[in-house]
């Protein structure tokens, strides 16, 4: 038995894994070598899978970073936009000829938000939503 445990702490010796401490717990408890890889396996899938989550969060967080930024630029636009319209027609006596330029329509994207805001605030919000041409209604009940 002695020697079996000689030899079992001589093979972990040489594994070069960061989870030896855990595989040579396993071995001391169980005297079964194949016990102790069959630990580091479960660690080394469970370190994976963990990886996996983190990449998955971190994509996850940047496609709705990406998206919090087109909606911006979108409202962003939208106010451009109205500003363009108010301009349209005081540029439009000063140019004598005004190249066509052809108006690409930009998706309209769907926002659910809550705001906490006082009476005032919330007039102006909804004056500043009509201003800009803004549709909105009351977030539906689940």
């Amino acid at each position: 038995m002695i020697q079996k445990v000689d030899e079992g702490l001589a093979i972990l010796n040489e594994v070069d894994s960061p989870y030896a401490g855990d595989m040579k717990e396993v071995f001391l408890r169980t005297y079964d070598i194949g016990h102790a890889i069959a630990e580091r396996n479960r660690l080394e899938a469970a370190e994976q899978k963990r990886k996996e989550y983190e990449a998955e969060r971190a994509k996850a967080k940047a496609e709705q970073e990406a998206r919090r930024k087109a909606e911006a630029q979108a409202v962003m636009a939208a106010g451009k936009k109205q500003e363009e319209k108010t301009a349209e027609p005081e540029s439009q006596q000063t140019a004598v000829s005004v190249p066509a330029v052809e108006i690409v329509e930009e998706s309209i994207h769907v926002l659910d938000f809550r705001v906490y805001a006082t009476s005032i605030q919330l007039a102006g919000l909804k004056q500043y939503l009509k201003t800009n041409g803004i549709r909105f209604e009351p977030v539906p009940k689940q």
